[in-house]
């Protein structure tokens, strides 16, 4: 299979993008009183209908809410995706060194220094680094 440090970033970035999208979530529903109706279900009494109508952008915050709630499920599933696809390469890999980097390194999103510090390298961020490089360049030709 095939890897680039952009594809092998994917799951990361994915991540950051829904913990975005629940914080956004989390604080709509905390500054409005969109959580007093059910927003998956739409409108639960005759007064709730009224409040859609309204002029305060009732309607406009429940279509906000509903969208973040798809954009996360969204993002769950890609998540899902990802990982498996990552995990999947990682299993892939030969070397038990690169493996290892590559998993604390794109699967579990830290820095060259954490990671060359977890192989033993401390001072060797740059060659762990490149070696995670240089394999990923013989693997794509």
């Amino acid at each position: 299979m095939k890897m680039t440090t952009e594809k092998l970033s994917e799951y990361r970035k994915l991540l950051v993008r829904l913990d975005s999208a629940e914080e956004m979530l989390a604080s709509l529903l905390e500054r409005s009183d969109a959580k007093a109706i059910s927003y998956e279900h739409g409108p639960k009494a005759p007064q709730a209908s009224a409040a859609f109508k309204s002029k305060d952008g009732y309607a406009e915050t429940l279509i906000i809410i509903e969208d973040l709630q798809n954009s996360i499920d969204y993002l769950k599933r890609a998540i899902k995706r990802e990982k498996k696809k990552l995990q999947n390469f990682i299993d892939s890999i030969p070397s038990e060194r690169i493996r290892v980097a590559v998993r604390f390194k794109y699967q579990l999103g830290m820095t060259w220094t954490q990671t060359a510090e977890v192989l033993g390298k401390p001072d060797d961020e740059d060659g762990v680094r490149m070696s995670v490089y240089r394999y990923l360049a013989c693997e794509t030709v």
